[in-house]
């Protein structure tokens, strides 16, 4: 009502306001003026100024301004980005409002930067630090690592390993073949074997490799197809991370293709000497089948 309105114009008595002038009656010699106007505007020029130097994978200081359902608005100087629900805590199943309120001071990760719709992404959980340094003291470079595929971006995909501890795979480390986008190999949520190759304490970022760990995870039991996307993991990996039961037909089939491309890859980069290995190869192939037969044969006559 008029008095609530008075009493809230009272608190701005002796400050100064930006306001932007919407109507002048020269007549009663009487101007309306917009406060609200005058700071929408401010704030687009803000965010037109800040979206000129802010970069994806940049850390920066920020406050709360507002809290939904689907995640957190943060001020990062006059722009404001969204925080995502699923990018707020490492924690799961917990709302927005059990992990922040209006006027937190934050640090904010730029995942994601949309110049034409001006959006700017944001994660809070990728620009903690936490526990890191204890959990990654326990690392060493060329480790390699089991963890889970959170973030498919352009320039490569984020993996979670443990804790607070996340790294980035170049896109030139997630297959030894050049791809557009990581998505031509890897899916969100996919479970993935990763070498670690670098550790930056001072930025709190691991550098780490689809491509690099491939010989030491098919030892371990992993198997890749011919793209190099992940289609087997060993046992104790499929129950670590609640996976599917394994399809061996399937399975073998791919690996089999896997294989097969492999060798045809290997006689068009130099044919003489490895043609003769894959008849060699072909050949061992075609006697275990014979063995095979051999074997059912004798097994049905007893």
């Amino acid at each position: 009502d008029a008095e609530d309105s008075a009493s809230q114009l009272v608190d701005f008595v002796g400050k100064e306001l930006r306001t932007k002038v919407i109507e002048i009656n020269r007549r009663k010699n009487r101007a309306i003026l917009s406060e609200r106007a005058a700071m929408s505007e401010w704030r687009q020029e803000q965010k037109d100024l800040i979206l000129k130097v802010l970069e994806e994978g940049q850390v920066r200081d920020g406050t709360v301004s507002s809290i939904a359902d689907f995640g957190v608005f943060v001020d990062i100087g006059g722009a404001d980005g969204l925080a995502h629900v699923t990018e707020l805590s490492w924690e799961r199943n917990k709302k927005p409002k059990e992990l922040f309120k209006v006027g937190d001071s934050v640090k904010a990760f730029i995942l994601k930067i949309e110049p034409e719709t001006k959006k700017i992404s944001l994660s809070l959980k990728r620009a903690s630090t936490g526990a890191w340094d204890e959990v990654v003291e326990r690392m060493v470079i060329g480790q390699v690592l089991i963890g889970r595929v959170t973030k498919l971006m352009k320039f490569g995909a984020f993996i979670h390993l443990e804790g607070p501890v996340e790294g980035l795979v170049h896109i030139s480390e997630v297959t030894n073949r050049r791809i557009q986008h990581p998505q031509d190999v890897l899916k969100e949520n996919d479970v993935v074997p990763v070498k670690l190759v670098r550790i930056d304490k001072e930025r709190h970022r691991l550098g780490l490799s689809v491509r690099q760990a491939r010989n030491d995870a098919e030892a371990m039991g992993f198997g890749f197809d011919r793209n190099g996307a992940l289609i087997d993991w060993p046992d104790d990996v499929r129950a670590e991370f609640d996976l599917p039961s394994r399809d061996a037909s399937k399975i073998n089939d791919e690996l089999q293709t896997a294989t097969e491309s492999a060798i045809q890859e290997a006689v068009a980069r130099d044919p003489e000497p490895v043609s003769a290995f894959a008849q060699a190869f072909a050949d061992a192939l075609e006697q275990a089948d014979v063995d095979d037969d051999d074997i059912e044969g004798s097994n049905d006559e007893s």
